[in-house]
């Protein structure tokens, strides 16, 4: 793993800590936050990550 790996990490910490701390108001008038939905595509998105560093691309 690498510092650009690491950077996505605390990204994906800080907006999941956004979306915790407004869970249930809206983001825009047809949307509300939810940070579990936000928890499940941060979870997708840094595995996919992982695999593609871990397999080199």
């Amino acid at each position: 793993m690498n510092g650009y790996f690491f950077t996505m990490i605390i990204m994906h910490a800080l907006l999941l800590g956004i979306n915790l701390a407004k869970h249930g108001e809206e983001e825009i008038k047809i949307e509300k936050y939810n940070f579990f939905t936000q928890l499940f595509g941060s979870t997708i998105d840094l595995a996919i990550i992982y695999m593609a560093i871990k397999t080199g691309f």
